[in-house]
Order: structure tokens, then sequence, then C-alpha cells
């Protein structure tokens, strides 16, 4: 039992830091004025993780219109990031 709730803090902590990390390049970007530069598709989600940051991929994925996929969600967030930051 331990071990799981270990397991499962240690995900929190991980998912709860990362979504950090995009809300800190979005605003990055934001400060920069190449928020509105990015591809239709990058701006969208982002604008969306900026709007929702408390949601998880998954319903960030079933917000866009059309619905994507989590993966998809994940690749347009870390393409936001590498933007940002360089990484």
């Amino acid at each position: 039992v331990n071990r799981v709730q270990n397991c499962e803090l240690a995900n929190m902590q991980k998912t709860a830091s990362a979504a950090m990390r995009v809300m800190e390049a979005i605003h990055a970007l934001e400060k920069e004025g190449t928020l509105d530069t990015l591809p239709e598709k990058l701006h969208y989600t982002a604008m969306l993780r900026k709007d929702n940051p408390d949601l998880s991929l998954a319903e960030l994925a079933s917000l866009h219109n059309p619905p994507i996929t989590k993966s998809c969600v994940n690749h347009r967030l870390e393409k936001i990031v590498k933007t940002a930051f360089g990484e």
C-alpha cells in the first residue's frame, strides 16, 4: 500500500511540475510577444492550457475541436516549451 501511495504521489508531482513548466513557457511567449506567431494548432493548444491549467492531458484533448489524442496534446505542449526555452 505504501509503495502504491508513493508512486501515485510521485506521478502527481511530476504532472504538476510539467504543467507548471508549460504555463511558464506560455507566459514567456506572451511576454516576448511571440505567442500569437505560433502555428495555429500550437496556439490553440496553448490557449486551452492557459484557460484550463488544472485539466489533465486527456481532458485538454477532448476540448479540441475535433478532439485529439492525449499524445498529440503532449507533443504540442512539448513544442511550446521548446519554442519558449529552446529545450
